[in-house]
């Protein structure tokens, strides 16, 4: 199941996988300072990996709460 990753201000998109044995994460969609991701971009990842099921609606949560900040914190940090 993909979910958002941050580093800093910024999300990723990731999706947990199996190499070599290891965990890994599969980078899927840099998605910056989002809150949402439109539909169209939705379908552009959705069509690139579609062995994958997305719930888009838990990883926008995600993006609106991000690492512990609401988006209006990442505002103030600019």
């Amino acid at each position: 199941m993909p979910y958002v990753r941050y580093r800093g201000p910024y999300a990723v998109l990731v999706h947990a996988c199996r190499r070599g044995g290891k965990v890994a994460q599969r980078h899927l969609a840099y998605l910056g300072r989002r809150t949402r991701v439109e539909t169209e971009l939705r379908r552009r990842i959705e069509a690139r990996f579609p062995e994958i099921t997305f719930e888009w609606e838990k990883l926008e949560s995600g993006l609106r709460g991000g690492a512990g900040r609401s988006a209006s914190n990442w505002l103030e940090e600019d």
